[in-house]
């Protein structure tokens, strides 16, 4: 039974990556934790801004330094008042003290998968590259080149009997 639901949910989980109706992120900071920390990949879901509700956590656009730079913010919505939000971090004691509007809003966070965010920051290592990266792509070459030579080497042989 497990296996038939990481099935499904593995199912789900492609469709909706190769749709575009499921992304994944990864975060930088600890003003989430612990509900969400920086090792941890998000699930995230375009997001319609009238179905916002407050406790909702969402993935916003932000300006800084006067503009010339756009950040990307995960908190939790803890105020909605005519089209503007007010957010907060998990960890951080105060509201942000700025708002965002509906139309800077980009995602909303529906799961997260705890450590995959070690995972892909290892793979973009040296190391990580080789083992993950290179080696595969070794051994698949490798194992084509065997099946091809083999399937030369019989075709050869029947050839001769004839």
């Amino acid at each position: 039974m497990p296996i038939s639901i990481i099935a499904i949910v593995s199912a789900m989980v492609i469709y909706g990556a190769a749709t575009g109706s499921i992304g994944f992120i990864t975060g930088t900071g600890s003003s989430m934790e612990p509900t969400i920390t920086q090792n941890d990949v998000m699930i995230v879901v375009p997001v319609n801004p009238e179905f916002l509700r407050v406790g909702d956590i969402i993935t916003y656009r932000r300006e800084v330094d006067g503009g010339n730079k756009v950040i990307f913010v995960t908190h939790r919505i803890i105020v909605i008042d005519d089209g503007l939000i007010k957010t907060k971090g998990d960890a951080m004691s105060e509201a942000d003290e700025y708002v965002v509007r509906t139309s800077d809003v980009k995602v909303k966070v529906v799961g997260r998968i705890p450590f995959a965010a070690l995972l892909i920051r290892f793979v973009h290592t040296t190391i990580g590259y080789i083992l993950f990266i290179l080696v595969p792509a070794s051994l698949l070459i490798g194992m084509e080149i065997k099946k091809k030579l083999r399937a030369s080497k019989h075709s050869r042989s029947n050839t001769r009997r004839r």
